[in-house]
């Protein structure tokens, strides 16, 4: 229609005569012109006020950020509040006295993190508990041994932090301001329209501009920093306000940067000698490559963050597709318990999600795994499941979340569990959620933190660890009472080694049969990361030193049509880094076996 307006005017400055029905058709559009310009008048007139109202109270949003922005981590070895201070960066390591460093600072504002929320491995240290020096030095670089990386997480995370909040100050505040400067422009009289309307964007911009400078001045009084400080060599451009704390640290300089060199030395010889046995019975021919109408995966749990292990199951990924094809491995399950919750493990997640590299990555999260895990792996493109299933490399795969979050706190002095989930508080009910699921969705693969999930899956009436030892080693497949169940279901937690020494059987799995002719497989995963079964501080995985433990994955081949697993291989490597590729399982056989000793 407007276009016939147009050419309507055209034609008329060219005296060309234009039919009656035309010009009435040009006649009701411009009536409805002018609606439109009406309603586009006064969508940009709301448009131009919350404009205005935004930004007049930007300085108000920005301040009450920057000043109450508070990134709880209190997950980790050393629990910490981050927030935003001005001048340099503060770590507050409470009575030893605090340091201060520029590289983290920008625009004049730094990192404040204060560690004085106990307990922490600091208090572990102080006490007294730990008095073996080189123990004590092996724990903080094994959790800290790249300060930088670490000092990285927490700006990440607080400068997350700071998006979101900004985001909601602004979104609260600015909408106030637009309604003010909307019932400025309603009530007043129209030749006083333009400037009471801009004298109320005037006041509400002046008045936040006031707010946002005491605010800040404030903030500044609040956080003056030492005048006097003394200069530790051991970092760059560090200082502390304490001399003893300087002296201590000053000291310590060449006997720490030795067990960082030490335990660098070491992960460098455990990962070429990981390496280099496991790439030598890979091309004995050690791994069976999958027949075309196949899938492999590889099943972790527990890594832990070490990186020595993310880095030698990264390469063994790597050479695998090398040897038989990119995608080879397409799938990577991932069993829980990737971290210890910290946010200072943002890094190791990110390396986890890249095992696989651009290849399909799923899992759940484990009893370590809190809260900030979770947002780690759903920013680096894992797939995490929450009680839900999806369809991965054309495999259903469904999962649920461990009910309790530990922390290393918790474990420093036998604290209780938090609750991640109040809708699914237990065990019991998350082995609720898992039988829904597998009832529901009939999914491929059936992934449970831990055992204790799946009692009513199982049909057992007890689970713990001599229950499932005796489960496995029977002789006898027994009937699952679900008849879906899942083709494979997946457990970790207790970090058990998965060595022909364990159990007379060889191995911590089961082919459990069904009346239809299928069959499911469970499996008991260890540690990818080499954990100890027995969990103190002092045994702890940690993520900067060499596998305290057997490290252990699973390579799982699923046939393409049927969905049924068809090989189990387990890979091992020992403290030293010797690797074991063990003998292929091929369960068709191990069903047909069970099958015919129990025709019954």
């Amino acid at each position: 229609m407007f276009a016939l307006y147009i050419t309507a005017e055209c034609l008329k400055l060219s005296r060309y005569d234009i039919p009656t029905k035309v010009r009435e058709i040009i006649a009701d559009d411009s009536k409805n012109n002018r609606r439109l310009k009406k309603w586009q008048r006064t969508s940009l007139g709301v448009l131009a006020c919350g404009f205005a109202g935004f930004i007049a109270t930007a300085p108000s949003s920005v301040s009450q950020t920057l000043t109450n922005t508070t990134v709880h981590d209190k997950s980790g070895p050393i629990p910490s509040n981050i927030s935003f201070e001005p001048g340099k960066s503060q770590l507050d390591l409470g009575p030893l006295g605090s340091l201060y460093n520029d590289d983290l600072t920008r625009f004049n504002i730094g990192l404040e993190i204060d560690t004085t929320q106990p307990p922490s491995l600091l208090d572990y240290v102080i006490s007294g508990e730990n008095t073996e020096s080189q123990q004590t030095l092996s724990q903080i670089t094994g959790f800290y041994g790249q300060p930088d990386e670490i000092l990285d997480s927490y700006q990440a995370a607080a400068t997350d932090e700071v998006a979101k909040n900004f985001i909601k100050n602004e979104i609260i505040l600015g909408l106030g301001a637009t309604g003010l400067i909307g019932i400025v422009l309603v009530s007043s009289r129209e030749k006083y329209k333009r400037i009471a309307t801009a004298s109320a964007i005037g006041v509400i911009a002046i008045s936040s501009t006031g707010v946002a400078a005491l605010r800040l001045n404030e903030w500044s009084n609040e956080n003056q920093q030492p005048s006097q400080v003394y200069t530790i060599t051991t970092f760059n451009n560090t200082v502390s306000n304490s001399s003893v704390l300087a002296a201590a640290l000053n000291s310590w300089k060449n006997v720490y940067n030795e067990q960082v060199s030490r335990e660098e030395g070491n992960s460098k010889l455990f990962r070429d000698t990981a390496l280099e046995t496991f790439n030598n019975q890979l091309n004995d021919g050690a791994i069976p490559p999958p027949s075309p109408n196949e899938t492999m995966l590889l099943a972790l749990s527990d890594i832990h963050s070490n990186r020595d292990m993310i880095s030698v199951w990264t390469e063994v990924v790597k050479q695998i597709n090398q040897m038989y094809g990119e995608k080879t491995i397409s799938l990577l399950l991932l069993n829980g318990d990737e971290t210890y919750g910290s946010v200072v493990e943002a890094k190791a997640v990110q390396l986890i999600a890249k095992i696989l590299d651009s290849q399909a990555t799923a899992g759940v999260d484990g009893n370590h795994d809190t809260k900030t895990t979770h947002s780690q792996k759903i920013k680096a493109g894992i797939e995490v499941l929450d009680c839900e299933s999806k369809t991965i490399m054309d495999l259903k795969v469904a999962g649920c979340p461990d009910p309790n979050i530990t922390t290393v706190s918790s474990l420093l002095t036998n604290g209780n569990d938090e609750i991640r989930n109040k809708k699914i508080p237990s065990q019991s009910k998350t082995g609720e959620a898992l039988q829904r699921l597998n009832d529901e969705d009939n999914p491929d693969i059936l992934i449970s933190p831990t055992a204790y999930s799946l009692k009513s899956l199982l049909g057992m009436n007890k689970i713990d660890k001599h229950a499932m030892d005796a489960w496995f080693s029977s002789q006898t497949s027994i009937a699952s009472t679900v008849e879906n169940l899942a083709s494979l279901v997946t457990y970790g937690n207790w970090h058990r080694p998965q060595t022909r020494k364990e159990l007379h059987n060889g191995r911590r799995y089961k082919v459990v049969q069904h009346d239809d002719g299928r069959w499911s497989v469970v499996v008991e995963l260890g540690s990818a990361g080499g954990a100890n079964p027995e969990e103190s501080l002092s045994k702890l995985t940690l993520p900067f030193t060499t596998p305290g433990g057997l490290a252990t994955g699973e390579l799982i081949t699923i046939n393409n049509d049927s969905h049924l697993v068809t090989k189990l291989q387990n890979i091992n490597f020992d403290p030293d880094g010797q690797a074991e590729i063990m003998k292929v399982d091929r369960i068709f056989q191990t069903w047909r076996r069970d099958r015919d000793s129990n025709p019954g």
